[in-house]
């Protein structure tokens, strides 16, 4: 295939009785991805991957139930996350896999339910963008069907370290037996967002 078959994605909907045809493919190899629903979309649809020959492939796509739910709540060391926050269930057993299973949203008191999950074990996670935050919350082991609640998580600040020097003003001569400590007025990067 050529630089432009490649950008080239083909799509088709599936009759009445699943049944679907990816017309105008070339010989090669193709990751096939099946999206029940915009939300499957954005919360990671499931897909397989084929080898098509001069004759063509054919391939059987089982879509797996989406019947679990995760709820609990986030807290921050010193303060409630509040609002907005989005939580993210990833597959445990496909680690660098970077679209997650399912998200939810805190509320105002950083509780957060996720539905329509399918039966696994799946890494829960905060958004990027909680600076000082380490973003692991915990691992959850998930039956189909089964509503699991995994209590109160507290999300933890990253291990930091602060490095320096105390000099003589004036000469750049480092000073011995100096005692330098921190003062910790808030958990780095918790804001109430409500």
């Amino acid at each position: 295939p050529g630089e432009e078959d490649k950008l080239d994605a083909k799509m088709a909907t599936t009759t009445s009785d699943g049944r679907f045809t990816l017309a105008d493919i070339h010989p090669g190899r193709y990751q096939i991805v099946a999206v029940p629903s915009m939300e499957d979309l954005m919360t990671g649809s499931p897909s397989q991957c084929i080898e098509v020959g001069k004759e063509g492939a054919s391939i059987e796509i089982r879509l797996p139930k989406r019947t679990g739910t995760i709820r609990g709540k986030i807290t921050g060391l010193f303060q409630p996350v509040g609002s907005g926050i989005k939580v993210m269930a990833f597959d445990a057993n496909q680690p660098g896999l970077e679209v997650p299973s399912g998200t939810a949203t805190t509320d105002a008191d950083g509780n957060f339910v996720m539905e329509r999950l399918p039966a696994g074990r799946f890494d829960l996670r905060l958004q990027d963008g909680l600076k000082g935050t380490d973003p692991r919350l915990t691992t959850v082991d998930l039956t189909e069907g089964e509503t699991k609640d995994v209590g109160t998580l507290t999300a933890k600040t990253k291990e930091a370290r602060i490095t320096g020097r105390v000099i003589k003003k004036g000469p750049t001569e480092g000073i011995p037996g100096v005692r330098v400590n921190t003062n910790l007025d808030r958990a780095p990067g918790w804001t109430n967002r409500s």
